[in-house]
């Protein structure tokens, strides 16, 4: 068993955060790519067509109720990174990033961040499939939602829990397609067959 620790100066990706010190990298060894294709689909697929040397502007979301940029990226996330040890400092967000930066905080620091939350919030065996939905439903969501969804899960109400995801496609009182959308990639992930493995040992084997 070992945890891996990376000591670094984080220039490139996070030089419009003015980020440096010591991070704690969670590496991935499970297949994210789910996670990846379905984050950029709903956040900004636009930009995730673009060349590594696009430009992207912070920007309202959707709703207008937040501020965001690159696939979704907000305070509330920085300060998830920041929380779960993979950002040193909390910081405002760029008013600019490029596509690649995009591409690298996504992976290194927004996946591995929600992971922990998942894995600090699931107490019984998920498979690799339940365990990447969450995931997606985490970053969407935060950690407030995640654990209402748990509570079914931890009692071993699977699908349970599959059902009640499906419920948050609001936004306010208004039904959004985008959210329905969303709720149907992420359920049609967890049901794919994935071999068991406890959420537990997935970062630390």
């Amino acid at each position: 068993m070992k945890t891996i620790y990376l000591v670094t100066i984080i220039t490139s990706l996070l030089i419009n955060f003015s980020i440096a010190g010591t991070v704690k990298r969670s590496i991935p060894r499970y297949n994210t790519t789910p996670i990846v294709e379905t984050i950029k689909e709903f956040e900004n697929h636009k930009m995730a067509k673009k060349h590594d040397s696009f430009e992207d502007h912070s920007r309202e979301d959707k709703l207008g109720n937040v501020v965001e940029i690159g696939y979704g990226f907000t305070a509330n996330g920085i300060e998830d990174a920041v929380r779960y040890k993979m950002l040193k400092n909390a910081t405002p967000l760029p008013k600019k990033m490029l596509k690649s930066e995009a591409d690298k905080f996504l992976l290194e620091i927004i996946i591995p961040t929600y992971a922990k939350m998942v894995d600090a919030n699931v107490n019984v065996i998920i498979n690799n499939s339940q365990r990447n939905c969450l995931i997606m439903f985490a970053y969407n969501l935060g950690e407030s939602n995640l654990k209402k969804i748990c509570t079914s899960i931890n009692a071993g109400k699977y699908d349970e829990a599959s059902n009640r995801m499906k419920k948050y496609v609001f936004a306010g009182n208004k039904k959004v397609k985008g959210l329905v959308r969303r709720r149907n990639t992420e359920n049609e992930i967890w049901k794919k067959p994935r071999v068991e493995v406890s959420v537990l040992a997935k970062l630390l084997k």
